[in-house]
């Protein structure tokens, strides 16, 4: 069945609204409901924008491959788009950015809470530590996430998916680096410079962005 662009985004936001609201387990106790909604506000303002440019490309790949129901290509679409949120959050934190799409990064939001609390000690470190760890959440929920879309399809072409999603995460990982390294590097040999700039390309961005998102969705059409 074919989707327009606009029906798979919303099939997709509906899946990432889902997969938060989900984390009311965390709340094993009256005191946790602060915590976890004030923990969670920030990730829900990251997801409530966006493109949706990747999970578009696994829409692609997937109707390319089958006719089948959409479900599977927008429950990886999510899991991709809650990496993707991990991935800014971890971002900003670290090129201390104090926005992202027209509102504060998460760290600056977490700062913010610790300074209108009046809480103990620093401000920053609470902001960045609690950033740090909202984007493990976004990590580990991307993961559970892509399982589910696995589970909507046969077996191996859902195995064979979520090796690819588990080795995108794992490149992007090292593209950062790549990334964050390339900006230590002095400038006086330009070739390396040049190199250095089209390998963060290749595998924090090209890959990334267009061809695996393309790949995995083919892979869950089989």
């Amino acid at each position: 069945m074919d989707l327009t662009l606009p029906e798979f985004r919303v099939l997709v936001e509906e899946r990432l609204t889902q997969s938060i609201d989900s984390l009311t387990w965390l709340v094993q106790e009256e005191f946790d409901q602060v915590p976890h909604e004030e923990f969670l506000a920030p990730a829900r303002l990251l997801l409530s924008s966006g493109k949706r440019t990747r999970a578009a490309f696994v829409l692609a790949g997937y109707q390319l491959a089958t006719t089948s129901a959409c479900d599977p290509a927008a429950t990886a679409g999510s899991a991709i788009e809650l990496y993707q949120a991990s991935a800014l959050v971890h971002d900003d934190v670290i090129d201390d950015s104090p926005t992202r799409r027209g509102n504060p990064a998460a760290h600056v939001a977490f700062t913010n809470l610790h300074t209108e609390g009046r809480w103990l000690y620093s401000p920053a470190d609470f902001g960045r530590a609690s950033a740090i760890v909202l984007g493990d959440l976004l990590l580990s929920e991307a993961s559970k996430e892509f399982q589910a879309a696995a589970a909507m399809v046969a077996p191996r072409e859902g195995a064979t998916a979520f090796r690819q999603f588990q080795s995108m995460c794992t490149e992007v990982a090292f593209g950062q680096y790549l990334d964050i390294r390339a900006e230590q590097q002095p400038l006086d040999r330009s070739q390396d410079a040049i190199a250095s700039a089209l390998s963060v390309l290749r595998h924090k961005s090209a890959n990334y962005s267009v061809q695996l998102p393309l790949v995995i969705g083919a892979q869950l059409g089989g």
